[in-house]
């Protein structure tokens, strides 16, 4: 156990006291984000990671269950994590809009909203856009 986190007692003795997780973090953090950042492509992730780590080393009892090697605790931790992001984020990125996409777009809706055809789809379509405007513009 690291020497900083004995405080004596009043009978001269030596007692474990909780490590200071902020220290621990200013020391491991810029490290940490190095390597996460190597391994995961979107900076949210990067930072969400981060924080997991710091949460799982928040909720174990370091008095209980001492970690010997804090570095390597993390570490692991780390790698535990991104894992189970890769895992759970196996998403599909949007396809890219290809630059006229705004130009059709607005097309679309214009369409949409100047087409006299009474067929339910139309009316239900140019009822949404009419929503969707109202919307942004309060």
């Amino acid at each position: 156990m690291n020497k900083e986190l004995l405080q004596p007692v009043s009978g001269g003795e030596a007692k474990a006291a909780q490590p200071d997780i902020g220290l621990i973090y200013k020391q491991h953090q810029a490290e940490l984000k190095g390597f996460i950042s190597k391994r995961v492509s979107f900076k949210e992730d990067v930072e969400d990671i981060l924080q997991n780590v710091f949460y799982q080393l928040s909720k174990v009892d370091l008095i209980e269950n001492p970690i010997e090697q804090i570095s390597a605790w993390l570490y692991s931790v780390t790698r535990n994590q991104i894992i189970d992001r890769a895992r759970k984020h196996k998403e599909e990125r949007l396809p890219e809009l290809n630059k006229n996409s705004d130009d059709d777009f607005l097309l679309d809706i214009t369409e949409i909203l100047a087409d006299t055809d009474d067929d339910p789809e139309t009316t239900y379509l140019r009822s949404l856009v009419w929503e969707e405007l109202e919307m942004a513009l309060s």
